[in-house]
């Protein structure tokens, strides 16, 4: 191409060539960045899990379940210390502030809106709701015939 040569719309320019590889780049790196968070995720939720399965496994070794229980009570010790209480919940009218209702099952002797059961616990610190508990809520009995 002679300097003289004016440039035309068919070849592109410097500029024009840099704006498309500056695109793929952050294309690139959004990508990779992505990817990477996804990587993480994956080993959190690995590590919890393992840390689940290790708990529900049924070893019989003595010493596990003790170190178990030993760190449990030092957890417990240390939300108390820091002024952390448990969120009252079983045999509880269901409160929505405080409570998270995962399941619902038939009365069976309790009142409709009552926690029959606690799936996990909930933790409040002062005022404030750190976690709310997970709760199975009593209903009341649908009349079979209720959708027709």
């Amino acid at each position: 191409m002679d300097v003289d040569e004016p440039v035309t719309a068919a070849q592109p320019t410097v500029e024009d060539e840099s704006a498309s590889l500056r695109r793929e780049f952050d294309q690139g790196r959004d990508q990779y960045l992505r990817l990477l968070a996804d990587l993480d995720n994956f080993r959190r939720r690995s590590a919890t899990e393992h840390e689940i399965r290790a708990l529900s496994s049924g070893s019989s070794d003595r010493g596990f379940y003790e170190g178990v229980a030993a760190t449990y009570r030092l957890l417990r010790s240390a939300l108390r210390e820091a002024g952390a209480k448990p969120v009252e919940s079983e045999g509880r009218v269901f409160d929505p502030t405080v409570h998270e209702a995962v399941p619902t099952v038939p009365p069976d002797g309790l009142e409709p809106g009552m926690i029959a059961h606690e799936v996990r616990r909930g933790w409040r610190l002062g005022d404030t709701l750190l976690r709310p508990a997970q709760v199975v809520v009593t209903t009341a009995e649908e009349p079979a015939d209720r959708w027709r």
